[in-house]
């Protein structure tokens, strides 16, 4: 999200590049779990089928209760007396029973059906995208570490052999040919490894972004 004119300074090492890629079910759980926008879609899916039954609902007959206590007073002046008041009180039971409506009801409820149907399906697409986002950072990850442990070996085998070779070439055992043939192999073992430092590095950052660290 930066902007390409924003100047970056390198600030830190390449120790990230040392984090173990972990086991991949567990950061399907945790990736799952961190993502708002799969959160929000879950929550979407679980609020149309709570409608399924609530459209369903539509063809049960409907019990309700009812109260209500009116007062009523007349006065030719002030506020009337008990003499002039009187009270009334009002209770009952309603019942409602949907005879005539259980087209509308069957198609507000297939209906509910059908959007939970959608919403479940754009879960699963969902489900998979972010796993799909995890496993390709997971795989990138765990083969820079690899190779990063590879290239560390080579690095310190290069080390010891040009270490060798200078004893060689002071004792004239070596001439100046196979010194600076061991100094190349030590320069391309160490840009090889500088890479993949780098290669772990954007992988370990790119598998945080997907577990939304």
């Amino acid at each position: 999200g930066l902007d390409p004119e924003t100047e970056i300074d390198l600030s830190d090492g390449f120790n990230c590049g040392q984090r173990a890629p972990g086991d991949i079910n567990e950061l399907y759980k945790a990736g799952l779990a961190a993502r708002p926008d799969y959160r929000n879609m879950k929550y979407q899916r679980d609020l149309y089928r709570e409608m399924i039954s609530i459209e369903r609902a539509g063809h049960f007959p409907y019990l309700s209760a009812f109260a209500s206590r009116a007062f009523q007073g007349q006065a030719d002046s002030g506020f009337p007396s008990s003499g002039d008041q009187s009270w009334s009180t009002t209770a009952g039971l309603r019942l409602s029973l949907p005879l005539f409506a259980g087209g509308s009801t069957s198609s507000r409820t297939s209906q509910a059906k059908l959007q939970a149907n959608i919403a479940d399906n754009n879960l699963r697409e969902m489900e998979r995208r972010v796993k799909i986002d995890l496993k390709k950072s997971w795989l990138s990850l765990k083969e820079a570490a690899e190779r990063l442990g590879s290239q560390g070996t080579a690095v310190e085998q290069a080390r010891k052999a040009v270490a060798a070779t200078e004893v060689r070439f002071k004792n004239g055992l070596a001439g100046q040919l196979e010194l600076n043939d061991a100094t190349l192999a030590l320069a391309r073992a160490q840009t090889l490894y500088n890479q993949a430092q780098h290669d772990a590095c954007s992988a370990d950052a790119q598998l945080k972004w997907a577990l939304s660290e």
